[in-house]
């Protein structure tokens, strides 16, 4: 993977809260707390940043990022299709 997926961010409301991120989706009415973790990587989503920078940046290991990556994509909040390297495994 070269960049990383765009995020959604049509129809919602972001609010910093300390290191976390608050997001409320206007459409669905649903409300999604992200850590400081996913936070990162969220806002790194913008369809420009790679995985690589965002590996050296914030020294998170590919397994982090991975993980993050298919929390964002099971909650619907990446606009770009993600082929996560878990899917299939159980």
């Amino acid at each position: 993977m070269s960049k990383l997926p765009k995020a959604k961010t049509a129809d919602l409301v972001l609010q910093e809260s300390g290191k976390e991120l608050l997001l409320y989706n206007l459409k669905t009415n649903k409300a999604f707390c992200l850590n400081e973790t996913s936070a990162i990587v969220y806002q790194a989503c913008n369809g420009e940043t790679t995985f690589a920078e965002l590996k050296k940046r914030s020294h998170f290991s590919d397994e982090l990022i991975f993980l993050a990556l298919e929390e964002l994509k099971r909650e619907n909040l990446l606009e770009e299709i993600y082929a996560s390297p878990f899917d299939g495994l159980s």
